[in-house]
């Protein structure tokens, strides 16, 4: 809405406004057209925001099992249950830590961890046991085969302190820091042991179900919510090509996006279209070859419908010229082929006589 100057000097019938001299009534109405001017634009310039929608990942252990200090030798790796055990009293301690290994070879490396939750189900908790989840960077244990002995060491601060409390409910660990840690080192394996933390004389124990319970959805299971990447696909700049030759039409994704299924839609000068399919390589990266059958300008587009980890992308439409085919020798004696047969036949007739 527009207004005149006479218009707002008489909408200001203030007696302080009416006081003030000519000069600062002009200055006062300049910044009020200036206020009305600027502010409309508020909400264009710094509301603006971008939004990635986001995924979830289950992934559940390929090993766990228990130890014990009280049976030293002992495997509990084929057991349907994960013990965590603090004993205390006097000069006696006895303890059981649970270890669990997860395969993360499914999750692309650069991926933005939203949150990364360690669960696990009590079926029993005594009493209230302080549990914490210690990152351990040796992955060389075997489930049927780990001990108290022979347990890898781990990382002595826990990456996080969760209080079991209940039975026949789930527990979380907050574990992000330590799968991002993985993911960067291009590493594939993580394993995680539960261990108790407390002191002074206790007598506490927490029975988790493992990954060998029949019933698969009280299995341990570790929770990764991420932000789907949002890449770019473009097609790389086609120069002329001859009619009926074979050229290669290619390009990528930004952030290279291995084992895509990449579909290209050509068009002819005439509006027909053709549908080609093929995969990114290791790099992120397709090539196809593409014969065209007709002259005139052709144009190519690539879309991909994205996976669990990365958003749908579209490529800009590309156009390139197809020319009349140059002929060689090669398509000389291709094409005239029968004349010199023709020539040797004529030749043999009238040599040889009848």
């Amino acid at each position: 809405m527009m207004f005149s100057l006479r218009e707002l000097e008489m909408s200001f019938k203030d007696s302080a406004f009416e006081r003030m001299p000519m000069i600062e009534r002009q200055r006062v109405l300049i910044l009020f057209l200036l206020f009305l001017i600027i502010v409309p634009t508020f909400p264009r310039t710094l509301f603006v925001c971008s939004s990635s929608s986001t995924g979830t990942k289950i992934l559940f252990p390929i090993a766990d099992s228990y130890v014990d200090s009280d049976e030293r030798d002992h495997n509990f790796g084929e057991e349907e249950r994960l013990q965590v055990y603090y004993y205390k009293w006097l000069f006696i301690t006895k303890q059981r830590f649970a270890y669990l290994m997860f395969n993360l070879s499914g999750i692309p490396t650069g991926i933005n961890i939203v949150s990364a939750d360690l669960q696990l189900f009590a079926e029993s908790a005594q009493a209230a046991l302080n549990i914490g989840a210690h990152y351990c960077s040796d992955d060389s244990w075997e489930e049927t085969e780990i001990t108290w002995d022979n347990k890898p060491s781990w990382s002595e601060e826990p990456t996080d302190i969760e209080n079991v409390n209940a039975s026949n409910s789930w527990f979380n660990w907050n574990i992000k820091s330590d799968v991002e840690r993985v993911l960067q080192s291009n590493d594939t394996l993580l394993t995680f042991l539960l261990t108790p933390e407390e002191t002074g004389d206790k007598d506490l124990t927490v029975v988790f179900y493992s990954g060998q319970v029949e019933l698969a959805e009280y299995r341990p299971k570790l929770v990764i919510t991420y932000n789907k990447i949002q890449p770019s696909l473009s097609l790389d700049p086609i120069g002329n090509q001859q009619q009926y030759t074979a050229f290669p039409i290619s390009g990528g994704f930004n952030p290279a996006q291995p084992r895509i299924v990449v579909n290209l839609t050509i068009t002819d000068p005439n509006g027909v279209t053709t549908s080609k399919v093929t995969e990114t390589d290791a790099e992120g990266k397709f090539n196809i070859s593409f014969e065209a059958n007709e002259i005139g300008v052709w144009s190519v587009t690539a879309n991909s419908e994205g996976n669990d980890f990365f958003e749908g992308a579209t490529s800009n439409a590309i156009h390139f010229n197809v020319i009349e085919k140059e002929n060689t020798w090669i398509d000389f004696i291709y094409e005239y082929w029968w004349i010199p047969l023709v020539a040797i036949l004529i030749v043999i007739f009238l040599l040889i006589p009848f």
